[in-house]
């Protein structure tokens, strides 16, 4: 499509590659009944709807100011979201490399799994409460003051040195907060057998909770 505006009511699977793109400002995509995307997504608009799309299986690139996607819930390729604002309470998988760009407050409450790594340079906040990184899969926030995860291994953060609040739900590995030089709050539960905490660079901490299955906290 190719259009000042794109509204498909009846459009319920792309069973190839969907391009959408709206030309000038203002513009925008409602695609109520689109379902699933099985080739690569790209739209470009001003406002992206997409209320009802589940699964991407191939990549995905959003170009907008503002996406609402309430049921998406993966994406088997890369995904890319160029927005300042962003609603996606059900993606909880993202197969490739997942990057953000514009959103100064993240919040992905359903994210459990990114399989490359995940970049948000433009977060302030980033909060998704479930997501659990692999060790060696990284996460990059290079403006970010305060993160929520479930686990992520300190080695595996890309920018450190910014962070102020620090919340890991279930760290299931050791954890050493050597780098984090701004870090004045930090919560953290272990989960795990034998796991140390490595508590480093104090100068500006001043909350810090520990709790869960540490063997060592230093």
């Amino acid at each position: 499509f190719n259009a000042s505006s794109v509204s498909a009511g009846a459009l319920a699977l792309a069973g190839a590659n969907l391009t959408v793109n709206i030309l000038g400002d203002g513009g925008s995509v409602s695609l109520p009944a689109l379902t699933g995307i099985t080739g690569a997504g790209v739209v470009s608009s001003t406002t992206t709807t997409l209320p009802a799309l589940a699964t991407v299986t191939g990549t995905l690139q959003i170009d907008a100011s503002s996406l609402s996607a309430a049921s998406l819930t993966s994406v088997g390729g890369t995904l890319q979201i160029n927005s300042s604002s962003l609603s996606a309470p059900s993606l909880a998988s993202v197969a490739g490399a997942f990057t953000l760009v514009g959103q100064a407050d993240v919040t992905l409450p359903s994210l459990t799994t990114i399989t490359t790594g995940i970049t948000a340079d433009n977060a302030i906040t980033f909060t998704a409460s479930k997501l659990v990184l692999a060790p060696g899969i990284k996460i990059g926030t290079k403006s970010a003051t305060t993160i929520v995860a479930k686990t992520i291994g300190d080695a595996d953060f890309t920018n450190v040195g910014t962070i102020k609040s620090l919340t890991l739900l279930e760290s299931v590995a050791d954890f050493d907060s050597t780098g984090f030089t701004a870090l004045n709050t930090l919560k953290i539960t272990g989960k795990g057998n034998d796991i140390d905490l490595t508590v480093a660079n104090t100068t500006n901490l001043t909350s810090v909770s520990v709790s869960g299955d540490y063997t060592i906290v230093d």
